[in-house]
């Protein structure tokens, strides 16, 4: 059994007929994240792998940040146990609601004392190290 939209002579018909059909399966389960997430900031997490600290800032696949930080939406974290640095960003988006971006640059102990020392000095940050 045919549904009546498609054998419909009229054209218009037959074009609002699916686009119901197939905006029915992306608009419902749109509603039930919205629904979900109510609230609740969307995290995103990326490592970057190509990156380089001088001492006029941070470049790399994706990011760019000039020293000295002025910018206070950027939060920087160290884990030593793990052998990264954390450049969190908090974002309001008016599509999403909150957003969260987290950048990781992972690298070994000894890149990361040095990281953290070229942060301190010519970032002029305060960093959180655990």
């Amino acid at each position: 059994m045919t549904p009546l939209y498609i054998t419909h002579g009229d054209v218009l018909i037959r074009f609002l007929g699916n686009l119901v059909m197939f905006e029915i399966f992306f608009l419902i389960p749109m509603a039930i994240n919205k629904l979900m997430r109510k609230g609740k900031p969307v995290i995103f997490v990326q490592p970057v792998m190509n990156y380089l600290i001088t001492d006029r800032g941070i470049q790399g696949a994706g990011i760019l940040i000039k020293f000295p930080i002025e910018d206070h939406n950027i939060n920087i974290r160290c884990n030593r146990s793990r052998k990264f640095l954390e450049l969190v960003r908090e974002q309001n988006n008016p599509m999403s609601g909150r957003m969260i971006m987290i950048q990781r640059l992972y690298m070994d102990s000894r890149e990361l004392e040095k990281a953290i020392d070229a942060l301190k000095k010519y970032g002029k940050i305060d960093i959180k190290c655990t």
